[in-house]
C-alpha cells in the first residue's frame, strides 16, 4: 500500500477548485462544505489557503463567484438578477455590491462592454458569425 503525503500546492488549487467550480450555484456553499469536500481541517485549509494566495477561504470561493459571474453576463438570455443567482448569491443587492468592488464597475456596464465587443469582433469578423468568441478587453478585471 502507497503512503501518500499532502497534495502539492497545483493539485490542491486544482481540486478546490473543481470542488468549488461544481457548487457555485449554491448559495449555501461556504468554507465548511469546502472543509468536508477537500478532506482537510479548517485551519489546515484556511494556512493553506492564505499561504498560498494570501486572502482567506471565505474571498477565493466569492472570487470564483464573480468570475464565473463575468462569463455568464454574456449571455443576453440571462438577466443580472439570473447570473448573481446562477452563482450562488441569493441577494442581487449583496451581489451587485460585490461585483463592483472586485471589478470596479457595476454587473449591468460591465455586461454592456462584453456585449460592445461581441459586436465588434463580428464586425470585424468576415462571416459575421454568431459563433465568435466573446472578448473581455475593455473589462476591468484586477481586483
Amino acid at each position: 500500500m502507497a503512503v501518500t503525503g499532502p497534495l502539492s500546492d497545483q493539485k490542491f488549487l486544482e481540486k478546490l477548485t473543481r470542488i468549488t467550480e461544481e457548487h457555485l450555484s449554491e448559495e449555501g456553499f461556504g468554507v465548511p462544505q469546502l472543509v468536508r469536500a477537500m478532506g482537510v481541517s479548517r485551519s489546515g485549509l484556511y494556512r493553506r489557503i492564505k499561504q498560498m494566495t494570501g486572502k482567506p477561504a471565505s474571498t477565493l470561493i466569492r472570487e470564483q463567484r464573480l468570475r464565473k459571474a463575468m462569463e455568464l453576463l454574456g449571455d443576453q438570455n440571462l438577466t443580472v438578477s439570473e447570473v448573481a443567482w446562477n452563482v450562488g448569491f441569493g441577494s442581487v443587492t449583496y451581489f451587485d455590491r460585490c461585483f463592483h468592488q472586485y471589478f470596479g464597475e457595476s454587473p449591468g456596464d460591465a455586461r454592456r462592454k462584453i456585449l460592445e465587443n461581441e459586436e465588434l469582433v463580428r464586425s470585424r469578423s468576415p462571416s459575421g458569425e454568431e459563433a465568435v468568441t466573446p472578448l473581455l478587453e475593455g473589462v476591468t478585471t484586477t481586483p
